[in-house]
Order: C-alpha cells, then sequence, then structure tokens
C-alpha cells in the first residue's frame, strides 16, 4: 500500500472525510445530471398547435389539459413571419395570468406558467395587437 494511503488509514476521521466527499460528488453529479433528462422528457413528447388570424385565444374554443410530463408550461415558437408575439395562460378554474410573457422567435423553449397540477385546464391569451398573426408553436405541458 503507498504510505499516504496507510495515513489515512491510521486516521479515521480522514478516511470518513474522503468518503463522505466521494458520496457527496457522486450524489451532485446525480442530481445535476437529472435535469437534462427531465427536460427531454418534457420537450420530447410536445405537440403542434397554431394560432389562428385574428383570434387572441388558443384553443379557440375548449382547453388544453396539462400531462405528467412536464410541472410547467411551454411554448416555442416554430413559425411567425414578425418577431414574437405576447401570450398568457388563462385556467379554466382560476382565471388569467395577470401578465403577458414574449414568446419570440429563435429563442427556444419559454416557460409560460410553472408548478402547474397534472389535469389542469387551460388556454393561451394573446395580446390584442397580436390578433392579426397567424403563427405555429410546439407546446410542452
Amino acid at each position: 500500500m503507498p504510505s499516504i494511503v496507510r495515513r489515512l488509514f491510521r486516521r479515521p476521521a480522514a478516511v470518513a472525510a474522503v468518503l463522505l466527499l466521494a458520496v457527496t460528488t457522486l450524489t451532485a453529479g446525480a442530481v445535476l445530471n437529472a435535469a437534462p433528462a427531465d427536460a427531454a422528457t418534457c420537450y420530447g413528447g410536445a405537440t403542434s398547435v397554431e394560432k389562428e388570424v385574428y383570434k387572441v385565444r388558443m384553443p379557440t374554443s375548449g382547453t388544453y389539459k396539462t400531462g405528467s410530463a412536464c410541472s410547467d408550461i411551454n411554448l416555442k415558437l416554430t413559425y411567425q413571419g414578425h418577431v414574437g408575439l405576447y401570450v398568457r395562460v388563462c385556467f379554466a378554474s382560476a382565471g388569467c395570468q395577470s401578465s403577458y410573457k414574449y414568446v419570440g422567435r429563435h429563442a427556444g423553449w419559454k416557460v409560460i406558467a410553472t408548478d402547474v397540477k397534472d389535469g389542469t385546464k387551460y388556454y393561451f391569451q394573446f395580446y390584442e395587437s397580436d390578433d392579426s398573426k397567424y403563427a405555429s408553436f410546439d407546446l410542452a405541458d
């Protein structure tokens, strides 16, 4: 055995510290590596949706319903002739969010609502000046 290892084994506190550091590092690595897998699961189940011209509501009737893949409601603009749109979530049982969020072109995924329970019914409402615009999105909920 190398001399450093022999010295460590003579000091139980040093051995415990090394083991604790190793376990903490492995655990932290597992937690940090979990986030991309969660995102891939959430965004991997995304569906395509469209905002119709002269409509400020999507879908124009009815609601969407959250699933178990994501804890948030996320949108990604996939086509829109202008720079972007302002949108907010309206919940069937609780009303609309107080503010709009900007979903820009080429900006990737935008979280519109956070910590939403599975099975929640909702729809999107667009800012009035965006009513004449057609847009398509990927939706992950």
